[in-house]
C-alpha cells in the first residue's frame, strides 16, 4: 500500500469561466486529486451499499482498519485489493479501474478494439460520476453550459450515448476529472477519422458556449 498526501486541489471555478490563456501554463487541477477521486468513489460505494466497514473488510479479505484508510484516502491499495473492496461494496470494478490507474499514475491503454474502448470509456465516466457523488444531471447540464441535455448526460452514464470529444471534455471537467486521462480511450473508440490531440485545460475553459451548438 502507498501512503497518500492529504492535499486538496484548487477550489472549483464558476461555470462561466473567463477565457484561458492557451499560450501560458495550464491552470492547476480543480477539485480532488486523482488518489482522492478514487477514494471518494469507494467511499460513496461503501455508503450506498449500506454495509458496515467490518463486513466489507471480511468479504474483501482485509482488515477493517485498512478498508477505513482506503476509503478515507490514506492508503492506495493494489488493484487486486481495490477490486475486492469494490465487489464487496456491490460496485462495478470496471467503473473504478480508470480512477485507480489515474491514482497510480498509469495511463489507460489505448491499444484496444473500438467496441472495447467505448465500454471502457463509459465505465470510466461512471467512475467519475460516482466519485463526484452522483450529481444531478441538471447540475451537470448547467456546468456544461447547455452543451448536453439532461437526457444525454443520463445516457452517457448508462452507456447509450457518447458525444464529440470537446463536449465530452466539458462533462469530464464538470465531474472534476482530467480530460487527458480519458482522451486515449476516446481516440481508441474513434479510430477513423483520427481524433484531435488532447487540448489543455486552459483551452477547454476558453471555449465559448456557442462552440457547442
Amino acid at each position: 500500500p502507498v501512503p497518500l498526501p492529504h492535499q486538496r486541489g484548487a477550489p472549483r471555478s464558476p461555470s462561466n469561466h473567463p477565457p484561458g490563456d492557451t499560450n501560458g501554463p495550464p491552470p492547476p487541477p480543480l477539485g480532488l486529486s486523482s488518489p482522492q477521486q478514487f477514494a471518494s468513489a469507494l467511499s460513496h460505494l461503501q455508503r450506498s451499499s449500506g454495509k458496515a466497514v467490518r463486513d466489507i473488510a471480511a468479504d474483501a479479505g482485509v482488515s477493517a482498519s485498512y478498508v477505513s484508510r482506503v476509503i478515507s484516502g490514506e492508503r492506495l491499495p493494489s488493484w487486486s485489493v481495490a477490486r475486492r473492496i469494490t465487489v464487496a461494496c456491490d460496485g462495478d470494478p470496471t467503473a473504478l479501474r480508470t480512477l485507480w490507474c489515474a491514482a497510480r499514475g498509469v495511463a489507460p491503454s489505448a491499444k484496444v478494439a473500438s467496441e472495447d474502448a467505448v465500454g471502457a470509456l463509459h465505465a470510466a465516466l461512471r467512475g467519475l460520476y460516482l466519485s463526484a457523488g452522483r450529481p444531478d444531471p441538471y447540475l451537470l447540464h448547467t456546468q456544461c453550459e447547455g452543451s448536453l441535455t439532461e437526457e444525454q448526460i443520463t445516457h452517457v452514464f448508462d452507456g447509450q450515448y457518447l458525444p464529440d470529444w470537446p463536449v465530452l471534455g466539458r462533462l469530464v471537467l464538470a465531474l472534476d476529472g482530467r480530460p487527458d486521462a480519458l482522451h486515449p480511450l476516446w481516440n481508441a473508440a474513434h479510430p477513423t477519422p483520427a481524433a484531435p490531440s488532447a487540448p489543455t485545460r486552459a483551452s477547454y475553459l476558453a471555449l465559448p458556449a456557442s462552440a457547442f451548438g
